[in-house]
Order: structure tokens, then C-alpha cells, then sequence
């Protein structure tokens, strides 16, 4: 064979599958496109109702929340208070039933006389809460007097119709008016009243009611609590009390205390190297 024939044009022909490949391709594409079209005819025959069917539900069940949230106002507060106010004034006027009642009465602890002209009432919410002292000094009473003066005691919460967790009252007034020396004053009863007023209370109660007699009421502190209180304070802390404080300033310091001296830190430099 010559050159001419070598470098002839004819051996660059066209591919005999050329127009296969081209058709081929086209009907993939037709393919892939009925199929796309498939799939979104069943996916609105069948899952599009399931999607509003769900979107409707949730909106349902969010209907209230919703409808609170479009509608939202500023709350009333007087409204509020007076509601409040009112589910108080019902809960205070509501009756004990039968059992409460019974169970309220048998819960008290009653010493002395009941009978008595003088009458001490008292009401904690728990024994170890209660003012010692106070309890105390109420036992020394009935203990001194017991046919002159009755205890009765509860540790229990304030039912319907009952102010405050505690309650101390005498002959079921929470205030007494004192006379001595002439002078008249009012002393309201509390679980945290100094002792030295109950005390003087009871004291001029009882000879109001009874009048003078051989053995006056004298109501002190029980030997007893007196120890326990006198252990406590020589177990107790020392008190820090810093040399310029106040308390240190005071003519009778605390008994156990720790004076902390005054000083000042002095800043010095560095001599130069």
C-alpha cells in the first residue's frame, strides 16, 4: 500500500453505533422523566392526604395554645388578688369535718385545770420549734397552781379559721391588759415575747383573778433549762470581735470572745538590685 493510501482521510470514519448511543440516551432520559412523573402522581394519590391529614390534626390539638397566644391579654392583677383573696376567706370559713375535729381534740395535751379561771393556750407547728422558755414557764405555772391554772398544748399545722403557725393565748385572748402600779398596759402574746413579760402576765393574772393571798404565783425558769442553757453557752463558739468594733468598745464584753488586734499592712519597696 502507498502513502497516499496510508494518510488518507478514510480511516477517520464515524463510529457505526453513534446513532444508537445518541437514542439510547434519549430514552433514558424519557425513562427517568415518566418515572419522576410516576412517583409524584402516587405521591399525591396517596402520601399528600396523609400530610393534611397530619398538619390538620396538630393543628387541632394546638388550637387552645394558639388561640391564647393570637388573643393574649395583660392579666388583671386585681382580679388575681381579689380571687385569691376570696379562695382564702373560703378555706378559713370552711367547717372541720367530724374526724378533724376529733382528731384536733385528741392531739392536745392538757395539764392542770380545765376548768381554771386561767387558761393558758398554746400551738406550735413541731416541739423542737417551740420557745422553750415560754414552755417552761407555762409548766412552772400549772406545776405551782394546778388547780388555779390549765395548759393546753398542741404541736400541729393551723387548720381553717387559725392565723400563723404559733399561737399563745390565755382564756383564748392573744392580748392582756396589765395594771400594776397604778399603770395600765396591753401585752400581746407571742411565741417570741420576752420571757420576763409572760412571766409578769401570768403573774398579775393570777392575783387579779384570785386576789391576795399566802403564796403568791412566782413563775421562774426551771432549774433544769437554766443548766441546759449554761451548757450551751460553754460549748458554744468564741465570738470574733475585731479591736475597733463596738462590741469591743462595751463596758462587759461576751464571755468567750477572741479580740482580733488591730493592724495595719505597711507597703515597702524593694531596694534596687
Amino acid at each position: 500500500m502507498s502513502a497516499q493510501n496510508k494518510d488518507s482521510p478514510a480511516k477517520y470514519s464515524k463510529t457505526l453505533f453513534a446513532e444508537q448511543s445518541a437514542y439510547s440516551l434519549d430514552s433514558a432520559k424519557q425513562l427517568a422523566e415518566q418515572e419522576r412523573h410516576r412517583r409524584l402522581r402516587r405521591f399525591r394519590r396517596i402520601g399528600l392526604p396523609f400530610c393534611l391529614l397530619g398538619i390538620c390534626l396538630i393543628v387541632f390539638l394546638l388550637r387552645k395554645p394558639i388561640w391564647d397566644i393570637v388573643t393574649f391579654k395583660e392579666p388583671d392583677l386585681e382580679a388575681i388578688q381579689h380571687q385569691m383573696a376570696e379562695e382564702e376567706r373560703q378555706s378559713q370559713e370552711r367547717e372541720l369535718t367530724e374526724a378533724e375535729q376529733q382528731a384536733i381534740e385528741q392531739g392536745k395535751k392538757r395539764y392542770g385545770n380545765q376548768e381554771a379561771a386561767i387558761v393558758i393556750e398554746m400551738r406550735f407547728p413541731d416541739e423542737p420549734f417551740a420557745p422553750e422558755g415560754l414552755l417552761d414557764l407555762a409548766y412552772c405555772a400549772v406545776d405551782r397552781k394546778p388547780s388555779e391554772i390549765g395548759l393546753v398544748l398542741e404541736f400541729r399545722q393551723p387548720v381553717a379559721g387559725e392565723q400563723g403557725e404559733n399561737s399563745v393565748r390565755i382564756n383564748g385572748q392573744s392580748e392582756v391588759t396589765l395594771i400594776a402600779g397604778g399603770q395600765t398596759r396591753n401585752l400581746k402574746l407571742q411565741y417570741d415575747m420576752p420571757e420576763a413579760d409572760f412571766a409578769a402576765a401570768l403573774e398579775e393574772l393570777h392575783a387579779s383573778h384570785y386576789g391576795p393571798c399566802t403564796h403568791p404565783l412566782v413563775v421562774t425558769i426551771s432549774p433544769e433549762l437554766q443548766e441546759r442553757r449554761r451548757q450551751r453557752e460553754e460549748n458554744a463558739l468564741p465570738k470574733i470581735i475585731p479591736a475597733s468594733s463596738s462590741d469591743h468598745a462595751q463596758d462587759i464584753p461576751p464571755q468567750k470572745a477572741l479580740i482580733l488586734p488591730a493592724f495595719k499592712a505597711e507597703t515597702s519597696t524593694l531596694p534596687p538590685k
